[in-house]
């Protein structure tokens, strides 16, 4: 238990450092990946990747073996947060797919069916 609290103060002080936050410490301490792949891939098209914050983080090994699902937000041009947005990160290709980045509708849902293939969960709440 003690190794594990340690384990889990560690990687968010590691996420610290980058700026990116998990906000409800929902990181999979044994998961099968380090937070900084999963949020170089994840914030790749973000205007300020060291804004990220991510919530609801769960390791997923369904269909596309193994991924970690979430939610992430992060400063808009203005400077503020906009809203959070469901995600999912494939380890093995070290890619990911945020739901709602895109302008086409068709390729959002299809992101959002990928997502829900995955079992990511619809609502943190």
């Amino acid at each position: 238990m003690r190794a594990r609290i340690a384990a889990t103060y560690f990687l968010l002080s590691i996420v610290s450092i980058h700026g990116a936050e998990v906000l409800d410490g929902t990181w999979p301490v044994d998961g099968p990946a380090t937070f900084e792949s999963m949020h170089h891939a994840v914030s790749a098209d973000f205007l300020d990747p060291t804004s990220a914050q991510y919530k609801g983080l769960t390791l997923r090994n369904e269909v596309y073996k193994p991924s970690i699902c979430g939610w992430v937000n992060a400063r808009n041009s203005a400077g503020g947060y906009t809203q959070f947005h469901r995600f999912a990160y494939q380890v093995e290709s070290n890619s990911a797919n945020v739901a709602e980045k895109y302008d086409d509708p068709v390729l959002g849902k299809m992101v959002k069916n990928t997502l829900h293939m995955m079992g990511c969960p619809e609502s943190v709440f």
